[in-house]
C-alpha cells in the first residue's frame, strides 16, 4: 500500500560544515538550486557550506544556506519520485520557508530575496540582544508559563519559544531570566531535567520585534500563490491561508513554534502515515517518534541518505 507522505523541512541548528556538498559535486540538479541561490543571494553559498571561516556560526549566513539546502534535496525527490503521495508539507521555524517554496506557494527568488532580510535582521536583532535558549524536559507547561510570566519583570524577559513534543518544550529570554526559570523549575520538580541549547539567539520571543517589523514591510509586496499541497504553520498549528499568510509570517520570529500540533494535525486531517525530513539534521524525526510512532519516518540529509530513501520509497511503490 503506498504511503502518504509528511515532508518535514529541518529548521536552524541543523546546519554543520560541508552539509549538501557531496550532492553538488554529483547531482547536476542540487548545484543549479545552490547556483541559483547564490546568485539571487549575492553570495557564495559552496563557500559558505564548506564554513572554512565559520560561516555557519552566523544567522545570516546558515538560513539561506540551509534552505537551499532543502531545496536542492527536494528538487531531486521531484525528479526521481514523481509518483510520491504527498499529504502535506510543514517546517520548523526556518524550515517554514523550504516549506513554502517547495510547495510552490512561493517562488524561489522571492522566497530567497525574503529569506535574506530575515536572517540580516535576526542577526542583528541576536547581537543586539544577550539571549539563551533552554529545553525543559517532561514539563508540567503550565506551571512553566506561570513562572516564565512572573519572570518576566525589570528588564528581563522569559516565554516559552518551542512547544516541540509531549516531554519537550523551550523556553527562551534575556540569559539571566533564562538561568533563573530553568533553576527554578528544577528547584520545585517542574520538569526531569533542562537542557542549555547552544544557538545564537533566542528565537521566537519578543526579542526579536526589530525582524517582525523588517519583516511586515518586506512581506507587504510579496504575491502567494494556491497550490494543492498543504504547508502547516507553526505559530497557529493549522495549515496556512493565503489571505493570512504574510501576517503569520511576520509573526512567526516572535511567536512560540507549535511543531506537535503541527505533526498531529498533519496526521488527522491530510491522512499522513509516513514522514521524511529533508535538510541536515534529524531533530524533526526524532520528534515525529515521541509525537507519534506509528508514523513512519526517514531522513535526507546527504548524498548517500538520499540514495536510502529512494530504495526505501520504491520498495513502499512496489516497483
Amino acid at each position: 500500500m503506498n504511503n502518504t507522505w509528511g515532508i518535514m523541512f529541518s529548521g536552524q541548528g541543523a546546519q554543520k560544515a560541508q552539509m549538501g556538498l557531496d550532492c553538488y559535486r554529483s547531482d547536476q540538479d542540487f548545484k543549479e538550486t545552490i547556483d541559483a541561490a547564490s546568485e539571487v543571494l549575492k553570495m557564495s553559498l559552496p563557500e559558505i557550506l564548506q564554513n572554512d571561516q565559520g560561516q555557519l556560526a552566523q544567522t545570516k549566513y546558515v538560513q539561506p544556506s540551509l534552505v537551499a539546502v532543502s531545496l536542492g534535496f527536494y528538487r531531486m525527490l521531484q525528479r526521481d519520485l514523481p509518483q510520491l503521495t504527498i499529504g502535506a508539507m510543514v517546517g520548523l521555524s526556518l524550515g517554514e520557508y523550504s516549506a513554502l517554496i517547495a510547495s510552490r506557494k512561493l517562488d524561489f527568488k522571492t522566497g530567497m530575496q525574503l529569506l535574506k532580510k530575515r536572517a540580516e535582521a535576526m542577526q542583528t536583532d541576536s547581537e543586539q540582544n544577550a539571549s539563551a535558549m533552554e529545553a525543559i524536559m517532561d514539563p508540567q507547561i503550565e506551571k512553566v508559563n506561570q513562572l516564565c510570566k512572573q519572570l518576566t519583570v525589570d528588564g528581563k524577559q522569559v516565554s516559552i519559544a518551542n512547544y516541540n513534543s509531549p516531554n519537550q518544550i523551550v523556553i527562551g529570554g534575556t540569559i539571566k531570566a533564562v538561568q533563573e526559570a530553568a533553576d527554578t523549575i528544577m528547584q520545585k520538580k517542574l520538569a526531569s531535567k533542562t537542557i542549555n541549547l547552544k544557538v545564537s539567539g533566542a528565537f521566537h520571543t519578543p526579542l526579536y520585534q526589530h525582524t517582525e517589523t523588517v519583516l511586515k514591510q518586506a512581506l507587504e509586496d510579496v504575491k502567494f500563490h494556491i497550490t494543492s499541497i498543504p504547508v502547516m504553520s507553526n505559530t497557529t498549528g493549522k495549515p496556512f491561508e493565503l489571505d493570512d499568510l504574510a501576517s503569520i509570517l511576520a509573526q512567526q520570529v516572535v511567536c512560540p513554534t507549535h511543531f506537535q500540533a503541527c505533526f498531529e494535525k498533519m496526521v488527522a486531517d491530510y491522512h499522513v502515515d509516513a514522514v521524511v525530513e529533508i535538510g541536515a539534521g534529524r531533530t524533526l524525526s526524532k520528534l515525529a517518534k515521541t509525537i507519534n510512532p506509528n508514523v513512519s519516518r526517514a531522513k535526507i540529509t546527504n548524498y548517500k541518505s538520499y540514495q536510502k530513501f529512494l530504495k526505501k520509497a520504491d520498495e513502499t511503490h512496489g516497483t
